[in-house]
């Protein structure tokens, strides 16, 4: 099953875009550890890649875990500019979670019962996840905290701008966020999928 046939099938409401379906290629390969995709607004490459790509992973851990062939968890984290852009990828990853039917059904229930763990919008745990500390998916903004684990995948969603690249003090933001903080909190081979709006 590849990401875009996922999303048809169960992200039925969200909109498709032609370019998806090239998108794959890029998505589904192991050894393709660091991409970065410029496209136009009307690319919905966020859709795809910080909406589908998360609850794709999530999804496919939730299967192999209950099937007993999954020792990992999934930690993935999405960086957008602002923290309310990111926490806004965040809850709709986690609304569809709660709400999908269609994922509930093939996939079991994801959302945590634990009212314990956290399942907020900057960031949740999902059932059957052996670490309750770290979270399954995270948000963050350019300049934001460290994430408090090694990543299984990240996500930089417009993180860049013509407005947030004007200053060296922004530059070095943008510099901060992919070499101080990205790429040191990656598992060895884990993706980093890099996003922005062509202008």
């Amino acid at each position: 099953l590849l990401t875009s046939q996922a999303m048809e099938l169960y992200l039925y409401h969200l909109k498709p875009a032609p370019m998806h379906s090239e998108w794959d290629a890029i998505a589904m390969n192991p050894e393709i550890t660091r991409s970065n995709k410029q496209a136009h607004r009307e690319s919905a490459k966020t859709t795809f890649w910080a909406i589908t790509v998360p609850l794709y992973r999530i999804a496919i851990w939730s299967w192999m875990r209950r099937e007993g062939n999954l020792d990992i968890d999934e930690h993935i984290a999405i960086f957008c500019w602002d923290m309310a852009d990111a926490k806004a990828r965040v809850r709709q990853i986690r609304r569809e979670i709660e709400t999908n039917v269609r994922l509930r059904e093939d996939f079991g229930i994801m959302a945590s019962r634990n009212k314990q763990r956290v399942w907020g919008d900057a960031q949740f745990i999902v059932d059957g996840a052996r670490d309750v500390k770290n979270p399954t998916v995270y948000a963050s903004g350019v300049g934001g905290t460290t994430p408090g684990t090694r990543l299984t995948c990240a996500i930089l969603d417009d993180t860049t701008h013509p407005l947030h690249v004007q200053s060296r003090i922004q530059r070095e933001k943008q510099l901060h966020l992919v070499e101080e903080v990205v790429e040191p909190s990656m598992l060895e081979g884990a993706p980093i999928y890099a996003i922005h709006t062509t202008f």
